[in-house]
C-alpha cells in the first residue's frame, strides 16, 4: 500500500513538472510555429532545395517550404515575437484567400519562369547566395539573392523575404526568377 502511494505520488510530481515545463515553453516564445526555423546561412540551402522540387510540387507542397498562413497569424498575434510594428501590421491586412491566392501565383510564375528560361530545376548547380537585412520599425525582413547555374551553365538567382522573429528566419515568398546580367 505504501509502495502505490509512493508510485502515485511520484506520478502526481511528474506530471506535474510536465504542466509546468509545458507552461513556460508556451511563455518563452515557443508558441506551435509549423514552419522550419532557419538561421540566414540556412536559408539558401532551403530555397535550393525546393527549387530542386520546382516541376514536380503541388501548391500545398510548395506552401510547406513557406511560412503558412496560420504561422503569421501566430506571430502576428504574440507580441513577445520580434517581427516590429510595421510587419506585424503589414502582415495582420492579408486574409487566407489572399495568401492561398500569392503563393499560388508565385508557384506558377516560378513554374512559368522557368520554362520560358529553359530551367531543368531538377539538374540546377548552387552557385551562391546574396543577403540583404532590412529593419524597419523594429523588425527585420531578409531580402535573399540564391544564385544558381542550369544545365547550359547559365545563371539565374531566385530573389526571397525571410521574416526574422527574434530568434529564426522563416521563409515568406519566393519569387522572380532572373538571369544574371553581366556587368
Amino acid at each position: 500500500m505504501l509502495q502505490t502511494l509512493k508510485l502515485s505520488f511520484l506520478f502526481l510530481v511528474i506530471q506535474t513538472c510536465m504542466t509546468s515545463c509545458n507552461n513556460k515553453a508556451n511563455e518563452n516564445n515557443e508558441k506551435p510555429i509549423a514552419a522550419k526555423q532557419l538561421q540566414e546561412k540556412d536559408i539558401a540551402k532551403e530555397v535550393f532545395q525546393t527549387l530542386q522540387q520546382l516541376d514536380t510540387l503541388s501548391i500545398k507542397s510548395y506552401q510547406k517550404h513557406l511560412l503558412s498562413f496560420n504561422d503569421i497569424q501566430v506571430l502576428v498575434a504574440d507580441t513577445s515575437y520580434k517581427i516590429g510594428s510595421y510587419y506585424r501590421k503589414d502582415l495582420k491586412r492579408v486574409t487566407e484567400t489572399e495568401f492561398n491566392s500569392i503563393t499560388a501565383n508565385d508557384l506558377q510564375n516560378l513554374k512559368s519562369l522557368g520554362k520560358q528560361l529553359h530551367i531543368d530545376w531538377a539538374c540546377i548547380k548552387f552557385v551562391k547566395y546574396l543577403a540583404n537585412p532590412q529593419e524597419i520599425e523594429g523588425g527585420t525582413v531578409l531580402l535573399h539573392e540564391t544564385h544558381f547555374s542550369d544545365t547550359n551553365n547559365k545563371n539565374y538567382f531566385v530573389k526571397t523575404a525571410a521574416l526574422f522573429d527574434g530568434k529564426a528566419y522563416y521563409i515568406l515568398k519566393l519569387a522572380e526568377v532572373e538571369e544574371v546580367r553581366e556587368k
